[in-house]
């Protein structure tokens, strides 16, 4: 049973975000009041992963579509302190996560009249991003990064199908 379609692909993204000429001050009635505390400037440019790259694989034989992503996303940080990476007056500091690796999988029967099962799943293995310092957890609750470039929420699983005439 040797045969089939591979068709492979592969993307990279590289990204550098820098504020300029930020204007952090409003003056209202004589008074010069700060607008954008310092670590709002640092985590617009450092709040995404500064890399990205992808390698997807397709594999066709016959009615059968196995499809297989993998996504590495490169280190980010939480910038959530005025003071940086010791903690602020409500207990946050600065913190940096690790690269993430995720593998989603999809496999399809395609029927001759067009119709197309499918069932696969986001996050094979149910891998999460760093925790959180706990000074960084909303009310210590969020254990998990909400900034989180493939989220937070572990696996997803689905099954479905559709109709292509």
């Amino acid at each position: 049973m040797l045969g089939g379609f591979l068709n492979l692909s592969a993307g990279v993204s590289i990204n550098h975000t820098t504020l300029s000429d930020v204007k952090n001050t409003v003056t209202l009635g004589g008074s010069t009041l700060s607008v954008i505390d310092p670590y709002r400037v640092r985590d617009a440019e450092r709040g995404t992963p500064k890399n990205k790259e992808i390698i997807d694989a397709v594999y066709t034989h016959g009615p059968i579509v196995v499809d297989a992503t993998v996504k590495r996303y490169g280190s980010y940080w939480y910038d959530a302190s005025a003071s940086g990476l010791l903690p602020g007056g409500n207990g946050n500091r600065d913190q940096q996560f690790s690269p993430e690796v995720y593998l989603d999988l999809d496999v399809a029967y395609v029927f001759r009249s067009g119709l197309r099962v499918f069932a696969g799943s986001q996050n094979l293995f149910d891998k999460y991003p760093d925790k959180y310092v706990l000074g960084n957890r909303s009310n210590g609750v969020n254990t998990y990064s909400f900034i989180a470039p493939n989220g937070a929420s572990g696996r997803f699983v689905y099954v479905g199908l559709d109709f292509a005439y």
